[in-house]
């Protein structure tokens, strides 16, 4: 096997830089070019500080030869605002043939308090950065504005249902590709009426060949469902055609058969999970970062070459 030694750790003033720089000005240099930058896709609002005065002690002028530059991250504070819409209403002082007016915009929320940006705000609030409705009412609330957490619940739903659209032509694009990662994973849930969680699986399907030259930008679509079983792997799937990289989990074995709507179907099992074929991946420290890979049965030519590509444990 080949044995991957871990690399050295450098302590003091000296890790990481070859020779130490003959000066404190040098040394800064060095410093500032190591730190990271911010993007430089953030607007700049420069603030040019001048001496207080330019004369020379000497009498003369003093004139530019440099400058030095910082730079520092700064927020402006999120603010909410009321969008006024006003749809006025004419009518005709000559006839009598009706009043002639705008038709009202179509919404998320027809009839309701938030716009679109804020649903979505909402949305990203919660299930990107894990920020409860119930600490979102709260935000508001330092604003003098009352929201309730089941209005918002409200608006979650209405905005999840407009986004529908969105899903079902990922699921479409994915289901096209030539080759899938299908897992899942268990998620606790309310069970309604009960004050009790209950058990349901987050599904997730996930292309990404840019590694290997393809083309197609990469996806990543979970989808909730109440078990794990054959008849919702076979929901989420459908008739699909085409490579499935997934563990061995039995629900997957219904694809790939001979015979039947999922004859073309290959699987490609992940060896972390499938020790019944030949494979068990060990980890052999705590960090999980060195491991090798086991043979139960005999090794071939084929398992000896993985082998020698795994880090040893020794």
């Amino acid at each position: 096997m080949v044995a991957y030694p871990e690399p050295p750790v450098e302590t003091g003033p000296e890790a990481g830089y070859d020779e130490l720089p003959d000066n404190v000005e040098q040394l800064k240099a060095m410093v500032l070019a190591e730190r990271a930058s911010l993007p430089a896709h953030l607007p700049r609002f420069e603030t040019v500080i001048e001496p207080e005065s330019l004369e020379c002690a000497c009498g003369g002028t003093l004139h530019k030869i440099g400058e030095d530059r910082s730079e520092r991250l700064d927020i402006i504070p999120a603010q909410h605002r009321v969008m006024v819409t006003i749809r006025p209403r004419y009518a005709c002082r000559c006839c009598s043939d009706g009043v002639r007016q705008a038709s009202a915009p179509a919404h998320v929320v027809s009839g309701g308090l938030p716009t679109e940006a804020l649903i979505a705000d909402v949305l990203i609030n919660r299930y990107c950065d894990h920020l409860p409705l119930h600490r979102q009412s709260k935000i508001f609330a330092r604003q003098g504005i009352e929201i309730s957490r089941a209005t918002m619940a409200n608006w979650v739903g209405r905005g999840i249902a407009a986004l529908m659209p969105i899903t079902e032509r990922m699921r479409a694009d994915a289901l096209a590709r030539a080759r899938l990662f299908v897992d899942e994973t268990t998620v606790k849930v309310l069970a309604p009426g009960t004050g009790k969680t209950i058990t349901g699986y987050m599904w997730v399907i996930v292309c990404d060949d840019r590694a290997h030259g393809g083309v197609d930008p990469p996806l990543a679509l979970y989808t909730y469902m109440p078990g794990r079983g054959k008849m919702w792997a076979k929901q989420l799937l459908g008739s699909y055609q085409g490579i499935l990289q997934l563990d061995a989990w039995q629900a997957y074995d219904q694809f790939g058969k001979d015979d039947g709507a999922d004859a073309g179907v290959t699987k490609s099992y992940c060896w972390a999970h499938y020790p019944e074929h030949g494979f068990i991946w060990s980890p052999v420290r705590r960090n999980l970062r060195q491991a090798r890979i086991i043979s139960q049965n005999a090794p071939d030519k084929t398992m000896l070459w993985i082998m020698a590509l795994m880090p040893s444990s020794a």
